[in-house]
């Protein structure tokens, strides 16, 4: 028989040892805890994460690629690749403007291909998205930037494309920031394909735009070739052509144009009267004078004949010839040429005079009564166009670019592959911005040979000598790499 003291101290012993042995847990899970994490761990370092890699089959980790493939290209129906990158919702600022944009023309010559518009890309420093075809990089564009026009490759021949909407900085260079766009063209084509596109503007009903590619291929027990050849023309309009291209200063609902360079001059003009006693010449309205009277037309609208939509003409060429060579040999080579020209229109070129100096002493014509007046130049305002001399000259852009890739491909077996591509390519670019020799023409109008209130009465020679002078810039980009890929 166990007494109530006994049991009460059985039932205090039970409770120690429970609570001692959460005790010993609690000092011995976390050990456990530390042992199953240092073997995770070991067990961990064996496993590879592949974050960046151009392994055939392995996709990068994290990475999302999107694109278009040959269908949605074909439903598209886009006469250019720049028009068909507006079906990728991540290069949704892609074509925000046209490709060759009149804003900034001297700057900028391409529109780039810009995942997520990041700031700066479109500038003329470089590009953070980088442009691929079949894998590999192109010979740029641009006279005074360097960068890849997307439809040097014909949307004809694309099989797809592929965008890696992550940075791809780790496996292609600080060029791949924001991402890496890849059109992956044909590798077979046989028979003949016709495309064709008419587009005409419904907004703006001065546009028209066509373009029209044939390609052609054909096939052998070992081989294929084909060829494909684009060309494209749109007209230029000008921003008077649309109801919302307007430039100038606006107040009160009511837009005033402030071109000041028009075919009516436009400027100001000082009056002077000689006061005897002092042997001075004054613009005081009582001797006569006046400071800064008007002279010529109001002010007039230059900016309605700029290039709203630029014209343009382009041509495309891009071949393709694989050949199996042996069982495990296959040798493909691919060839592009483009060629495009851009013409921007604009107001006829003018120029502004400096304001002439006050007359000093006394009247210049002897016997001349005290009171005559003397009027000068306060800085006027004009343009050339009416002069007969006058030629009309515009600002072009244009540049040519080929570039040749051939590739060897040997299977080495057991999933082994090894991938040798040679690429060369360059370009040859150019920009040619008329203007106007602006110290020969304030020596003319100095000298009363250039009149800025009677342009057209000025003389051929003149007129010829002051628009003798362009603003002239042409470059050269050459790219060559060689690259060889073993993987399996």
């Amino acid at each position: 028989m166990i007494s109530q003291n006994t049991r009460a101290s059985m039932r205090g012993g039970y409770r120690s040892g429970v609570a001692l042995t959460g005790l010993a847990l609690a000092i011995a899970l976390p050990s456990v805890a530390r042992a199953e994490d240092a073997a995770a761990e070991k067990d961990a370092s064996k496993e590879i994460i592949v974050t960046g890699t151009l392994i055939r089959g392995v996709a990068a980790a994290g990475s999302q690629t999107v694109g278009l493939d040959s269908k949605a290209i074909v439903e598209k129906g886009a006469g250019s690749v720049n028009e068909l990158l507006t079906a990728i919702p991540q290069l949704g600022n892609f074509n925000g403007a046209f490709e060759t944009d009149a804003r900034a023309v001297g700057q900028i010559s391409v529109n780039r291909v810009d995942l997520r518009h990041l700031p700066g890309s479109n500038s003329g420093s470089g590009s953070v998205t980088l442009v691929l075809v079949d894998g590999h990089r192109l010979a740029p564009v641009g006279t005074t930037e360097a960068a890849i026009d997307a439809d040097i490759v014909p949307a004809a021949v694309l099989q797809r494309v592929d965008v890696v909407t992550d940075g791809g900085s780790s496996l292609y260079g600080a060029d791949a920031v924001s991402g890496v766009v890849n059109f992956v063209t044909m590798k077979t084509f046989e028979g003949i394909k016709i495309d064709g596109n008419f587009a005409h503007g419904t907004t703006v009903t001065k546009y028209n735009r066509w373009d029209a590619a044939l390609t052609a291929g054909k096939s052998w027990s070992s081989g294929n070739a084909f060829i494909s050849v684009a060309y494209s023309s749109n007209n230029n309009v000008t921003n008077g052509d649309t109801s919302w291209a307007r430039s100038g200063m606006w107040s009160n609902h009511v837009l005033t144009p402030t071109g000041t360079q028009c075919n009516a001059p436009v400027g100001t003009f000082n009056r002077y009267g000689y006061f005897a006693p002092y042997h001075v010449w004054s613009t005081d309205s009582r001797l006569g004078g006046q400071a800064n009277g008007s002279l010529g037309a109001p002010t007039c609208d230059i900016g309605l004949q700029g290039s709203y939509l630029p014209e343009q003409k382009r041509l495309n060429i891009f071949a393709s010839v694989t050949q199996q060579v042996a069982d495990n040999i296959e040798f493909q080579m691919t060839a592009y040429f483009s060629r495009r020209s851009t013409t921007y229109s604009s107001y006829p070129l003018g120029f502004t005079t400096q304001a002439a100096p006050a007359p000093v002493g006394a009247p210049g014509t002897p016997g001349a009564p005290a009171s005559a007046p003397f009027t000068n130049d306060a800085g006027t305002g004009f343009s050339f166009a009416p002069n007969a001399a006058y030629v009309s000259r515009l600002q072009t852009q244009s540049f040519e670019t080929w570039g040749v890739t051939p590739e060897l491909k040997i299977d080495l077996g057991g999933k082994w592959q090894l991938r040798n591509t040679l690429y060369y390519g360059q370009s040859t670019n150019s920009m040619l911005t008329p203007g106007v020799n602006g110290i020969l023409a304030q020596q003319y109008a100095n000298v009363g040979a250039l009149n800025p209130l009677n342009i057209a009465a000025a003389s051929a020679s003149v007129i010829t000598a002051v628009l003798n002078s362009d603003t002239a810039q042409k470059t050269n980009h050459q790219l060559f790499s060689f690259r060889t890929i073993a993987d399996g």
